[in-house]
C-alpha cells in the first residue's frame, strides 16, 4: 500500500511540475511574442536619425560648445534635434487608434501610443489587435488624441522583461534620472521633447487619474507629485504648461502607481 501511495504521490508532483513548466513557458512565450511585435513594429515604421554635422564634420552641438551663460537656465536635455522620424501615413494605414510614439534614447520604450474607446481596449491588446498580456502603451481614453489636455495619461505594464514600461520605475532614483532626463514624443502632426519634472507613487483611485477634475485643479494635483518626487529634477513646471503623464503599476501597497510627469517642448512640425 505504502508503494502504491509513493507513485501517486510521485504522478501528482510529476503532474503538477508539468503544469507550472507549461505556464511558464507560456508567459515566456507571450512576453517573446510581445517583445519581436514590437521590436518589428519599431523596425517597420521608425528610422533613427544622425545628430546633424557641419561641414568639418562636427556635431552642431560640438561645434557651438556654448559658455556657461549662453546656456538655458532650466533644461531637461540639451537635444532640440529630434532624434527618430515615424512613418506615420504607414502606421496609420496598419491601425487608425495609433495616436503618436514614444521614444526614450538608450531604453527599451520606443513603442507607438494607442487610444482605444475604453482604457481596456489595449490594456492586453497589441498594435496588431492581438492579445498579449503585455498590452500595448495608450492613451487614457478620456484624453484628446492630440495630448492637448491639462493633464494627459499614458500608460503601460511594468513588465518583468522591462517591455513596455517595465523600466519606468527606475525613475525612483535619481542617477536613472540624470542619465535620462528627457523622452521623445512623436505625433502625426508635431514632435515634442518630453523634459520631465517629477516622478512620484500614488494610488490608482488618486484623484490623480481623473483627467476630468484637472480643469481647476491642476496646481494642486503637480504640486503634489513634485513635493513627494522620487527625484530631483533640473526643470522646474512653470506654472501653466500641460503635463503628460506616464503611468504604470509599482508594488510598494496593493494598487501601487507610479507616474512620471513631462513638460512637452515643441520641437516642430511633423
Amino acid at each position: 500500500m505504502k508503494r502504491v501511495f509513493y507513485w501517486l504521490a510521485l504522478l501528482a508532483c510529476a503532474v503538477l511540475f508539468g503544469v507550472c513548466a507549461w505556464q511558464i513557458w507560456g508567459i515566456l512565450s507571450e512576453y517573446q511574442a510581445g517583445t519581436s511585435l514590437y521590436a518589428d513594429t519599431a523596425t517597420q515604421f521608425v528610422t533613427v536619425l544622425e545628430p546633424e554635422t557641419d561641414h568639418s564634420g562636427e556635431t552642431e552641438e560640438a561645434a557651438a560648445e556654448p559658455s556657461a551663460e549662453d546656456e538655458p537656465e532650466q533644461t531637461g536635455s540639451t537635444a532640440d534635434s529630434v532624434p527618430i522620424s515615424v512613418d506615420f501615413d504607414a502606421l496609420l494605414a496598419e491601425n487608425p487608434d495609433v495616436v503618436g510614439w514614444l521614444y526614450c534614447p538608450d531604453t527599451v520604450i520606443n513603442y507607438p501610443i494607442l487610444q482605444g474607446s475604453t482604457n481596456d481596449t489595449y490594456l492586453h491588446h497589441m498594435v496588431d489587435g492581438s492579445y498579449n498580456s503585455a498590452g500595448s502603451i495608450f492613451l487614457d481614453y478620456r484624453n484628446a488624441s492630440d495630448f492637448s489636455d491639462a493633464n494627459t495619461i499614458v500608460y503601460g505594464h511594468n513588465m518583468k522583461n522591462e517591455s513596455m514600461f517595465g523600466t519606468l520605475d527606475q525613475y525612483k532614483s535619481q542617477s536613472y534620472y540624470d542619465e535620462h532626463p528627457a523622452l521623445w514624443l512623436l505625433t502625426p502632426e508635431a514632435s515634442y521633447r518630453l523634459d520631465i519634472i517629477g516622478g512620484c507613487v500614488l494610488d490608482a483611485s488618486s484623484d490623480f487619474y481623473d483627467s476630468l477634475l484637472w480643469g481647476d485643479d491642476v496646481a494642486a494635483q503637480i504640486d503634489y507629485v513634485l513635493s513627494h518626487s522620487t527625484f530631483a529634477a533640473n526643470v522646474t513646471w512653470d506654472g501653466e504648461s500641460a503635463v503628460i503623464s506616464l503611468s504604470t503599476c509599482s508594488y510598494e501597497y496593493d494598487d501601487a502607481r507610479y507616474v512620471v510627469l513631462c513638460v512637452p517642448v515643441f520641437i516642430g512640425v511633423n
